[in-house]
């Protein structure tokens, strides 16, 4: 299922809801990106929590601007990516290494 993820700089939180529903701008949700992978979103939401706990706490007078997640979900998705790179080349040379012993 291809999920959306949503970020509201006024209320400081996100949403994950299906691809072809309506945005809920009446709260100030814009689109940040599309997934694929529920999962993956979950994931980044769960890092910008962390990096970020006022939006967890919901106390905050300002919270970081949409520009700013798209940033953040930016280079979430290029550290994926980067680790995803490594894993395939460890997998590949741990593959290349059993062969060569047959």
């Amino acid at each position: 299922m291809n999920i959306r993820l949503e970020y509201s700089q006024t209320e400081g939180k996100f949403n994950l809801t299906e691809a072809m529903d309506q945005v809920d701008t009446a709260k100030g949700y814009k689109t940040l990106g599309c997934f694929v992978a529920t999962e993956k979103a979950i994931r980044f939401t769960d890092a910008i929590h962390s990096k970020y706990p006022k939006l967890s706490s919901g106390t905050g007078q300002s919270f970081p601007s949409f520009s700013k997640m798209k940033d953040e979900l930016y280079q979430f998705l290029v550290e994926d990516i980067k680790l995803l790179a490594e894993h395939m080349d460890r997998t590949y040379k741990r593959r290349v290494q059993l062969l060569n012993q047959l």
